[in-house]
């Protein structure tokens, strides 16, 4: 925040000097880089000042219901077909219906779990960790949940640590353990194992192509047989998983730099610098969104041009912001609260305190919410009317 910038004490957005109550919306650049035809970024800050003095504020969003996950959660809640999916540290998966957080099925994995759960295709997948009693070192162990029953229907030892999260696409299930390991979804059989030379940290795949991110650069892997298509050295030394984006993979170089590039090739379509990540990138659709020391930006992926930025309390705390979209909505907490935004033009379209610090990272779908705290995991509606 800088010193022309005020923050708002109700709803902790930065804006302009001296509106008290609004968030600082960047409208899009043009073509030619220069700003949009129409009102000036300052005419819009004083418009929703205006807007927000007559209304109290943005409006809270409506408390759905709480769910009591019976452990720590780990990462996110994963929502798909009408049922979220959570995943507590000490081994349970927990899956309960979207819309009124009734309970359907809980797993037993009976093993320490690393990370959100992962569902596509009728089913779910997690993973832990266990101790190899041989080598003393940690292996990860990938299990398969029917979506609908919870009744397991396969389990692989990858025979290594995970060094990121899994992946779903293409009829695979694919891990970074230094290598990447794919897996037939369905069977949970090894289709193949490639290794990127200095070790994988993170991965994303989509039905075209596996792209891992390095310790020295991205490599593009083809999904049927896992052999390299292309690589690009130095994309920097910071783990930030890979988002496709509109025909475009988005991905932060580790230096300060948002990068597009053409996925066929890997050739750079184009850089943003000068940004601070504390999440990777997410996408859907056109709208990718990255929360960032300050705040929330918002980015078209084919062009990288920026749609709207916004300021955030607490955005360069210990921890940060974390967001979500479903490319209608963005999501995001920082400090103890939650702000839901348009997709398209930023406007908030309500807020709501959490019971603690919301380190984890939302999941939005059809305009609702779902916020992982502690031992909860609490489902937030926009408002009505």
């Amino acid at each position: 925040m800088t010193a022309t910038q005020r923050r708002c004490p109700s709803c902790g957005l930065a804006f302009p000097a001296p509106s008290p109550r609004v968030a600082t919306v960047v409208p899009p650049r043009s073509g030619r880089g220069r700003w949009a035809a129409g009102l000036t970024a300052a005419a819009l800050a004083v418009l929703a000042a205006v807007f927000f003095l007559l209304s109290g504020g943005p409006p809270d969003l409506e408390a759905r219901w709480r769910l009591q996950a019976g452990g720590v959660v780990v990462g996110a809640a994963e929502v798909d077909g009408g049922t979220v999916f959570v995943a507590t540290r000490d081994g349970a998966l927990v899956a309960v219906e979207a819309e009124t957080g009734g309970p359907r099925w809980r797993f037993e994995t009976g093993e320490r779990q690393l990370g959100s759960p992962v569902a596509g295709g009728g089913l779910v997948h997690v993973t832990t960790e266990v101790s190899d009693p041989a080598t003393g070192s940690s292996v990860a162990h990938l299990f398969s949940v029917d979506a609908r029953t919870g009744d397991e229907q396969w389990r692989a030892d990858l025979g290594a640590p995970l060094t990121g999260p899994v992946a779903v696409a293409a009829g695979l299930v694919l891990a970074p353990v230094g290598d990447v390991v794919a897996l037939d979804a369905r069977t949970g059989e090894e289709r193949w194992r490639t290794s990127v030379g200095s070790g994988t940290e993170v991965l994303a795949a989509d039905t075209d192509m596996v792209v891992a991110r390095t310790a020295t650069g991205l490599v593009a892997l083809d999904p049927v047989t896992g052999a390299e298509r292309w690589s690009v050295a130095g994309t920097g030394s910071t783990p930030v998983t890979p988002v496709m984006s509109a025909g475009t993979l988005v991905v932060g170089d580790g230096d300060g730099a948002v990068v597009g590039r053409d996925p066929d090739d890997g050739a750079e379509r184009w850089r943003i610098p000068g940004v601070a990540l504390v999440q990777s990138p997410v996408a859907a659709g056109p709208v990718v969104v990255l929360a960032t020391t300050d705040g929330v930006v918002t980015l078209d992926g084919a062009s990288g041009e920026r749609r709207w930025q916004v300021g955030l309390e607490g955005a360069g705390d210990d921890g940060g912001v974390r967001v979500a979209t479903d490319g209608a909505e963005v999501a995001a907490t920082a400090a103890g609260r939650l702000t839901l935004f348009d997709a398209v033009t930023g406007e908030v379209l309500g807020q709501a305190d959490l019971a603690g610090e919301a380190r984890a990272t939302p999941a939005v779908a059809a305009g609702r919410v779902y916020v992982a705290e502690g031992r909860t995991v609490d489902a937030f509606d926009r408002p009505v009317g």
